[in-house]
């Protein structure tokens, strides 16, 4: 392994190639990235600015005192042994693909800059300057064919890139001149134009650019100072390896001046180290497809979690990576063991797309089924979806019980929601269920069956008919949960009431109707006073419970406000929602007054809906003692915490994807 620090132009000085193998990300710099860099330019532009005018000895020593602008460590493999050098990029091609690009931009600012119509010279001169910046930094001036490039990016932006690189000077860069189709990076043209479009600025106006206010005495700027900025001012550590341990380790430890390595570019770039020669076939027809046509980059990056727990390691998240590089070396770590990987994720996420948008899915019971799982909060569960779709894959159950099963599931996630449990510990025990079910001992038992017991290892965490109906009255609905959860439940009490035609639903807060106010008013005070209750005595106790909750369009809502039962009533019965309708009769029963009795009275009706919409199935048989849990984990995972693994429970942390 060697090292050492380069400025640019000493990076790609002389004949060199630099390639971006397969497994990195697209350019993916924006706005943000490169307007630090242009300002760290400028800063290292205007220092250079204040010597330039002394004679050249002098200005070099005043040059060589000043400290240059350190864009962090690129992390090269190779170089090749024949032909041009050329070396993989490992850590560093969105920094060299910038500076590339800036160099093309101020290439085309220049040129244009000298050439005037008409003048011959100018002409000339205009075509020699391009010539010279392109021979100096973008092409190996001499070598042939492929070799000629620098910089060889990957395919999603070669063509984008190569067009810049390529222009005549003459005509627009944009995605129409390139020819470019949805499936080329708009980023690289994006990157160009900016560099472009600041290098050609006359002038600086303060109030619509504060960040260039400081540097506005530099403009118009002289590109021959600026050519020296990027060649001599930008310094790098390059450090080149031949050897595949050394390049992964150092590529997990390095990302400077970069966005930060999510899951799946750690995950992405050693999978497609061990595949080596076979990687960018395996690439083009196994991960791109999976990453640009089934699902986004996001999306895959919880397919591998998800994949993960499917399989009976419970694990977080940003744990994903090492846990699968884990496996992967335990299996012998070859381009073989990781091809297949790659291939059983790409069989995967042809599901996992079905469980994120179950619009994808055929079978109508089990789209249905994902469709009401995902409204109600389904995220924590898709490893469960996904182990089911596997007992698909094995032919060990039909679409119409797995469809039976996400029903489960989504009476086990209602369930709690409406009883008030904490969802933040799902994962921890929706991971414990499915290492009980990768358990040898539960193989040959019938898949729902197997879920339910699994589920109802600890009956408390899936609420029985009690619970739920002492929560109805009691938990805090209307503050649980979003609002998507909330209006799922509540659409779905109001179609046990049963429509010809379904009315519209809103999913809004607004569309949530509090029968007793929020407000205190004293039509509302003094009717429960008629009736011997206090207001704020029946709010602390019923206020956002589900039982005092129904539905409404949002501006009927707002027509609504604080008005007495009994106004409130007439506009009841006129809304397109039955069970709003039906609120009048639970008063009529009980004195006429929306007080507590009348509460209550509807509480039992909502209960009742609630347990016939998401059953609850009869406890199992009691556990062996060969199958009863030592702890929340399955004895599976206990056995391997054993021999030194570490599991991780907690809630998946989505927030913290980077997807570039």
């Amino acid at each position: 392994m060697d090292s050492k620090t380069l400025t640019f132009l000493g990076l790609i000085s002389g004949p060199r190639q630099y390639r971006i193998p397969p497994f990195q990300r697209a350019y993916s710099w924006e706005r943000e990235e490169r307007e630090t860099l242009w300002l760290d330019m400028l800063t290292q532009y205007a220092r250079l600015v204040d010597v330039w005018h002394l004679e050249r000895d002098e200005r070099d020593e005043r040059i060589s005192t000043m400290p240059s602008h350190y864009l962090g460590t690129i992390v090269l493999s190779g170089p090749s042994a024949l032909g041009v050098p050329r070396s993989d990029v490992i850590d560093g091609q969105q920094r060299i693909t910038t500076l590339m690009l800036a160099i093309c931009a101020l290439r085309d600012a220049w040129s244009t800059s000298i050439s005037r119509p008409g003048r011959v010279a100018d002409v000339e001169a205009s075509a020699e300057q391009r010539r010279v910046l392109t021979d100096t930094y973008l092409r190996n001036a001499g070598a042939r064919g492929d070799e000629r490039a620098r910089l060889i990016p990957l395919t999603i932006d070669r063509k984008a890139f190569g067009g810049i690189v390529h222009h005549s000077g003459s005509g627009k860069i944009d995605a129409e001149a390139l020819e470019l189709s949805d499936g080329h990076s708009q980023r690289v043209i994006q990157a160009y134009k900016f560099f472009h479009t600041e290098m050609r600025r006359k002038a600086v106006n303060p109030s619509t650019n504060p960040q260039l206010a400081r540097f506005s005495n530099l403009f118009p700027l002289d590109f021959d100072v600026l050519e020296q900025v990027i060649a001599h001012r930008m310094s790098f550590i390059a450090i080149e390896t031949k050897s595949l341990d050394d390049t992964n380790a150092i590529f997990e430890s390095l990302n400077a001046k970069g966005k930060p390595l999510g899951q799946l570019d750690l995950l992405r770039n050693y999978v497609f180290m061990l595949l080596r020669g076979r990687a960018h076939e395996v690439l083009r027809d196994v991960w791109e497809p999976m990453e640009t046509i089934h699902l986004r980059p996001a999306e895959v990056e919880q397919l591998v979690w998800a994949d993960l727990v499917s399989r009976g390691t419970n694990v977080l998240q940003k744990r994903s990576y090492r846990t699968v590089q884990a496996q992967l070396r335990e299996q012998g770590g070859t381009g073989q063991i990781a091809e297949e990987y790659v291939k059983e994720l790409h069989r995967k996420s042809l599901y996992f797309r079905k469980i994120l948008h179950p619009v994808n899915e055929e079978h109508d019971d089990l789209r249905a089924a994902l469709t009401r799982l995902n409204d109600v909060g389904g995220r924590t569960a898709r490893p469960v979806v996904l182990w089911l779709y596997e007992q698909i894959h094995r032919e060990r159950c039909d679409y119409s019980t797995a469809a039976a099963c996400v029903r489960d599931i989504e009476s086990y996630l209602v369930r709690r929601f409406i009883a008030g449990l904490a969802p933040n510990n799902l994962n921890s025990q929706f991971g414990t269920m499915l290492a009980r079910l990768n358990e040898q001992a539960l193989m040959e038992e019938e898949v729902r069956s197997r879920l339910q017991r699994v589920m109802l290892i600890s009956a408390k965490d899936w609420p029985d008919d009690e619970a739920i109906s002492s929560a109805v009255l009691s938990e805090d609905f209307y503050h649980n949960g979003d609002t998507t959860q909330r209006m799922r439940i509540l659409r779905s009490l109001d179609s046990t009431y049963g429509y010809e035609l379904p009315p519209n639903y809103v999913a809004s807060d607004k569309s949530i109707e509090h029968i007793l106010p929020q407000a205190r008013t004293n039509d509302w005070i003094g009717d429960l006073r008629a009736v011997g209750e206090e207001l704020h005595s029946v709010q602390e106790r019923y206020l956002h419970s589900l039982a005092n909750l129904t539905l409404v369009a949002p501006e009927t809502n707002s027509a609504l406000g604080s008005k007495a039962f009994v106004l409130k009533a007439e506009i009841y019965a006129t809304v397109d929602y039955k069970m709003t309708r039906d609120v009048k009769r639970f008063a009529q029963q009980n004195g006429g007054a929306w007080a507590s009795a009348a509460i209550r009275s509807r509480a039992k009706d909502v209960a009742a809906r609630v347990l016939e919409l998401w059953p609850r199935p009869a406890l199992p048989a009691p556990l062996s003692a060969a199958e009863a849990p030592l702890s929340e984990f399955g004895q599976d995972v206990l056995d391997r915490a054993s021999d030194g693994e570490v599991f991780f429970t907690s809630s998946i942390e989505e927030d913290a994807v980077e997807t570039e």
